[in-house]
Order: structure tokens, then C-alpha cells, then sequence
């Protein structure tokens, strides 16, 4: 039985093959993840610890919130909404704020708060 089920039926044949590469990229990603997963945790099981520099750690969480926003900026160019950006560009501005200068939980979490919702708005738009 099948995990999931890949209706292209109903696509034109140029949007057929960017779909299958799209979601065969995505389910790599999710068994490599899955894998990784479980590798860390037997490994904690162990006893074994895995320590990161909290510079490291800072610079790939800011790296990442940008990444998001590029990826809102793509949105935007396609249905023209502004404000999925803006407040995406406010989430991740608190979020390297917060990482790079004074670190503060709350501020944290409402840059990643401000950031899905800003994702969630860009993909409603992308939807209609």
C-alpha cells in the first residue's frame, strides 16, 4: 500500500514531471531526516552527547530564516502580496536579533511565530 498517492491526471504533461521530482526530492529529504533522527537517538541512548558551538548554531538558525525569506520573496513575485515578506522580514529580523546581540526566548519565539505565519499567508496566496 502506498504512503501516499500522486494524481497527475489532471496537470499538463510540463507540470507532471516537476511535480514527480518535487515530491520524490521531498520524500529524500524525509528519509534521510527520519534516518538521522534515529541515529541520534541511539546514539543519546548510549551515552553518547553531541555538543554544537552556540556561535555555529546561531549563525545556521539565522542562515535558515533568511533562506525563508528569499523564499517569501519568491512568493511574492508570483501573486504580488506584500505582507507575507514584511512580516517574514520582521520574524527573521528579531530572530537574528535575538541570536546575533541580546538572546531573549520570547523574542525568539515570536520571530518563528511571525515567520510561519508568514509561510502559512505565502502559501495561501500561492493556493488562490
Amino acid at each position: 500500500m502506498p504512503l501516499f498517492v500522486l494524481d497527475v491526471a489532471h496537470e499538463p504533461e510540463n507540470t507532471r514531471n516537476r511535480t514527480a521530482g518535487r515530491h520524490r526530492h521531498t520524500l529524500v529529504a524525509c528519509h534521510l531526516l527520519r534516518y538521522t533522527l534515529a541515529l541520534v537517538s541511539i546514539l543519546g541512548a548510549l551515552g553518547f552527547a553531541i555538543t554544537i558551538n552556540n556561535a555555529i548554531w546561531a549563525g545556521a538558525i539565522v542562515t535558515f530564516a533568511v533562506l525563508a525569506v528569499i523564499g517569501l520573496a519568491l512568493g511574492y513575485r508570483r501573486h504580488r502580496k506584500p505582507a507575507p515578506l514584511i512580516i517574514g522580514l520582521t520574524g527573521a529580523a528579531l530572530i537574528s536579533y535575538t541570536m546575533l546581540a541580546d538572546y531573549s526566548r520570547v523574542i525568539e519565539l515570536s520571530g518563528f511565530a511571525l515567520l510561519a505565519l508568514a509561510a502559512f499567508w505565502d502559501w495561501r496566496g500561492k493556493n488562490r
